[in-house]
């Protein structure tokens, strides 16, 4: 099991309550402090010994799921609102949109050949010819 929630609380919690930063700079510091510890314990080779006695401790399991619980209920929640769930679509289609973009930038182009055009104006211009051509001998006949 990947532990994320119950540090990342709990890291929320160490800020907002231990050094008394406010809510905003608490959020903004928690996953940089998940990610710091995580990356020492990377670099001095001891996540996996440490994974694996937080996997032994039947505890966090218990209140990883009740964090997860929690979170999963709040989020669909909040996507139970029409205007949260328009917004939602909106960002899906612009997402949608722009990764359209970006495939298409990578597509070149047809090149269009200016002789070819020349040639396509003529020939537009001798049917004009042929048509008006057409509706004055019906006229006359």
């Amino acid at each position: 099991m990947i532990y994320i929630y119950f540090p990342n609380a709990l890291f929320l919690f160490i800020w907002l309550y231990y050094f008394q930063y406010s809510i905003w700079f608490s959020i903004l510091l928690t996953p940089i402090t998940y990610l710091a510890i995580n990356g020492y314990l990377v670099y001095s080779l001891y996540f996996n010994l440490v994974n694996k006695v937080l996997d032994d401790l039947v505890v966090f399991q218990y209140v990883e799921n009740v964090i997860y619980n929690i979170l999963y209920c709040i989020v669909y929640l909040i996507f139970q609102l029409p205007y949260v769930n328009k917004l939602y679509g909106i960002l899906k289609v612009k997402l949608l949109i722009y990764v359209f973009n970006f495939v298409m930038s990578f597509i070149p182009s047809q090149k269009t050949n200016p002789l070819t055009e020349e040639l396509q104006n003529d020939y537009l211009e001798i049917l004009n010819k042929n048509r008006r051509r057409r509706v004055i001998n019906i006229e006359k006949n």
